[in-house]
């Protein structure tokens, strides 16, 4: 039995997976194996009806609305029909609904959701052989193709998704923390006193570069090399980008950071970027990337990494967060040191 079978949270437990797949109609006799726990529970579902498996997904409550979640899938189903990402297929319940409404957990509880995708096969690029740089290459040329499609789709009238701007992403500044929690849980003063500089700087840096449309528009906001599938290496790769939980409204090259997540104190990090920024441009010649543009970098990704700081902190008992270590904190404020100084990323 693997470790992760189970999960001792019982919104995210195997009753609740159980409840979730009988709206697609699986029975007691199917099988049900907790693949991760992140923001989300995601199972591998297996019965007699496939010989494909399915991944249901059980959605964190209060995270994300019916409306939300239908709109993620509008998104990926469009991406997927006009070929401009490979995006697995999500499947409707027997009702013929895209996402399934859960039994609150008690008579004030939030909603519930879970939504069941087809299974996608492939590697993640880290387990591919190839260098690093390789992968970020691939991963700025997906991102310019989806916010070329971002900048043109019509959206549905109803279509809702958040906003990872500054107040979404880092609080209001008065005490409401941003949308993954607080980052300055846990440090000592001295260190909150230079994670709150770079918080500053960064803040003036975003503002001043603004919300002009050809600058923010709905993006992934994760992606990055654990969110792709690469399949049939050998014969000329298929490269699917799964994970759109958090796709949302947020500057285009929030996609950028996002692609070097935990990577953000690494050497190689300049490096990194530049391939991002190779595939970005090569992909799209008619979206230039501007001295404007790449001035904010540094910006935005301090502004992950403070996100990143906040996630580890309110989701401590995920495994995720646990294999980042003790460390993961003191190199975030190496991170803030490095921005806050005046050559960090020059050269881009």
């Amino acid at each position: 039995m693997s470790p992760l079978e189970t999960s001792p949270d019982p919104v995210f437990g195997l009753a609740a997976a159980r409840e979730a797949a009988a709206h697609w109609g699986y029975g007691d006799d199917a099988a049900l194996e907790l693949l991760c726990v992140s923001e989300n529970a995601t199972y591998l579902v297996r019965d007699g009806r496939s010989d494909e498996p399915a991944v249901l997904r059980l959605n964190r409550p209060g995270y994300h609305g019916h409306e939300a979640l239908a709109s993620e899938l509008a998104w990926t189903a469009d991406l997927r029909a006009s070929r401009v990402v490979c995006t697995p297929r999500w499947l409707a319940t027997a009702a013929g609904e895209p996402v399934a409404r859960l039994t609150p957990t008690g008579a004030a509880g939030p909603a519930r959701h879970a939504v069941l995708f087809g299974y996608a096969h492939g590697e993640h690029p880290a387990d591919v052989s190839g260098p690093a740089g390789a992968a970020l290459v691939e991963i700025g040329e997906l991102a310019a193709r989806l916010h070329a499609h971002s900048r043109s789709w019509r959206k549905p009238a109803w279509f809702h998704r958040f906003s990872w701007d500054l107040t979404g992403a880092l609080g209001d500044g008065a005490g409401t923390p941003g949308r993954w929690g607080d980052w300055r849980a846990g440090y000592p003063a001295a260190e909150r006193e230079r994670l709150e500089a770079a918080e500053t700087q960064l803040r003036q840096a975003l503002s001043g570069y603004g919300y002009a449309p050809e600058r923010y528009g709905l993006i992934h906001a994760d992606l990055r090399a654990a969110n792709l599938l690469v399949s049939g290496a050998a014969t000329g790769s298929r490269v699917t980008v799964i994970d759109f939980d958090d796709c949302g409204y947020a500057w285009f090259l929030y996609d950028l950071a996002a692609s070097v997540s935990f990577r953000e104190h690494q050497p190689e990090l300049p490096d990194l970027i530049s391939g991002w920024l190779e595939g970005y441009r090569g992909a799209d010649p008619a979206d230039p990337i501007g001295s404007a543009d790449l001035a904010v970098i540094p910006a935005l990704v301090m502004l992950r990494r403070l996100q990143l700081q906040a996630w580890s902190s309110s989701h401590a008992d995920t495994e995720m967060v646990r294999s980042l270590g003790p460390e993961f904190a003191a190199q975030t404020v190496e991170v803030a040191e490095r921005y806050l100084s005046s050559g960090w990323l020059c050269g881009l």
